[in-house]
């Protein structure tokens, strides 16, 4: 079940950079089973650059998963920005001010604080049995056990990314002229952007091995070239240029 959450049910959530806050935060969490009434079966499950939780779902949740809904109640918190919580293109009512370009910039101590909050607020976890996330949720998930540890009795990384990386692809959007500044009226008007976008996580996202064995075909792309036009360049172009920036 998707639904959004208010971290701080009593105001605006402050941001830790340049004094700035988002007036009304709503994070967009799913939950699979149910929680016990101790509250002490929980796992959180984070999300990365440019994905939602429904990827980690579909992939490590299930009785014959990496994360057992039989035994774990899991939630999963979808990043500040990342277009299901509170995000730039979706920015309206008392967030309304900070549509486009003007949302402030969010760290991923943002993301955790926001986390913890919610947790401890809207279901009453203290406690956490496990933290998880994956390229950037690695980075929400080092930064749980260094800023909360003990709320967390066991992370899990699952590899990571660096800045430049995330640069790199920030470069992408900035050096097309449709961006104007952040001020675009829809995704399309950076389409050169976003595809150049889709070509860079091509290169930095997979590894050589990933290409030497053409594993895309398995998943039903007869060349490298199908794989980059029919998944790559569709998955990025549909996004919102500035929600990739919030995130980055």
């Amino acid at each position: 079940m998707l639904r959004r959450v208010r971290p701080d049910q009593h105001g605006p959530f402050d941001l830790e950079e340049g004094g700035c806050c988002i007036p009304d935060c709503q994070l967009a969490v799913a939950t699979v089973v149910e929680l016990t009434e101790a509250k002490d079966n929980a796992i959180l499950v984070t999300t990365w650059y440019s994905g939602t939780h429904q990827i980690f779902r579909d992939i490590y949740i299930g009785p014959d998963h990496a994360l057992n809904p039989n035994r774990y109640f899991i939630v999963c918190i979808n990043q500040i920005g990342d277009g299901l919580s509170t995000a730039t293109h979706n920015a309206d009512g008392p967030n309304a001010e900070l549509a486009t370009s003007k949302f402030p910039k969010v760290r991923i101590g943002d993301d955790v604080v926001a986390q913890e909050r919610l947790l401890r607020e809207h279901f009453g976890i203290a406690t956490l049995q496990l933290v998880v996330g994956a390229s950037m949720g690695v980075q929400q998930t080092y930064e749980w056990a260094v800023r909360f540890p003990d709320k967390v009795r066991c992370a899990a990384p699952i590899t990571s990314h660096d800045f430049l990386y995330t640069e790199t692809l920030n470069e992408q959007i900035w050096s097309d002229p449709g961006w104007n500044g952040g001020e675009y009226k829809s995704n399309v008007d950076v389409l050169d952007g976003l595809t150049r976008h889709a070509h860079i996580w091509g290169v930095l996202g997979f590894s050589t091995e990933f290409w030497e064995q053409e594993v895309g075909r398995s998943l039903e792309f007869e060349t490298k070239e199908a794989f980059l036009e029919r998944f790559l360049e569709p998955d990025s172009t549909v996004m919102d240029p500035n929600d990739l920036l919030t995130l980055a």
